[in-house]
């Protein structure tokens, strides 16, 4: 998806006859992230050949296959705009694009902003796993398009003082439902009759208040390694304690290999 900005960015390249300082500028800023990603990259492979390997297999399942289920229509990402710009959606926000790309003087900024929504939507069109958080990087674009649609719809108003308190009323009209207080509540507290979307909610609190008893098992002059903590669990606690964990039971083959290099 980073490299997602080098698209647009082409485009004028091309369109400028590949413009020598402009080319200079576009080579330097993907020199840059070549660098940075790529010195990641072979250091990960160089050092951790099988585990890239299984990662880099793992990653471009995504394009092929539905990981843990997650499917989704054709227009799947359409309908995630009503999640992210509620009241809102994309019956909305797709001609308040389209006429905001109508409305740019600018070529290239039409450019920018075309290619990046149409290349960003198609990506992930044909891309099967489907997952809300993929065309998040649009959301940008998504409230421009919204702001810029309410400011020209009151610059019909005849009179500065209506425009001003109509473009008032329904940026608090937009803003209200946007808040969405009941779904906030329901993904970041626990009721105190939870609903059944936040009974591991409830747990991993019930875990947070287990944790110090835990950690008191876990000292003497040999590293320790957790095994047996539930999904989830142990990545939160080798965040915030720094022991390795594992959901898996070990095998006795497991155990014996880690005794050997001094673990326990």
């Amino acid at each position: 998806m980073g490299l997602f900005v080098f698209l647009p960015w082409g485009m004028i390249l091309l369109r400028r006859k590949l413009h020598p300082p402009a080319l200079r500028q576009a080579v330097a800023a993907f020199g840059c992230t070549a660098l940075i990603a790529g010195s990641w990259i072979v250091r990960m492979w160089a050092c951790f050949p099988e585990e890239a390997l299984y990662e880099w297999r793992f990653k471009s399942m995504h394009f092929s296959t539905a990981v843990a289920g997650h499917t989704g229509s054709w227009h799947f990402h359409f309908d995630v705009i009503a999640d992210l710009v509620p009241p809102l959606a994309w019956w909305s926000v797709l001609p308040a694009l389209a006429w905001l790309v109508i409305r740019i003087r600018s070529i290239e900024q039409r450019i920018i902003l075309l290619v990046l929504v149409v290349g960003v939507h198609l990506f992930f069109l044909l891309a099967v796993n489907k997952m809300v958080s993929y065309t998040l990087v649009l959301l940008p674009f998504y409230t421009i398009a919204i702001g810029h649609a309410l400011v020209s719809l009151t610059d019909l108003l005849p009179a500065l003082r209506l425009r001003n308190t109509i473009g008032a009323l329904a940026l608090v009209a937009l803003a209200v439902p946007a808040l969405d207080i009941e779904r906030t509540q329901l993904r970041h507290t626990v009721y105190a009759v939870p609903r059944e979307e936040q009974l591991h909610r409830r747990q991993q609190l019930a875990v947070l208040a287990a944790e110090p008893e835990l950690m008191k098992l876990l000292t003497g002059d040999r590293p320790p390694v957790l095994f047996h903590v539930p999904m989830v669990h142990d990545i939160a606690f080798m965040f915030r304690h720094g022991v390795p964990c594992m959901s898996i039971i070990p095998t006795e083959a497991a155990v014996e290999r880690l005794r050997r290099k001094g673990y326990t």
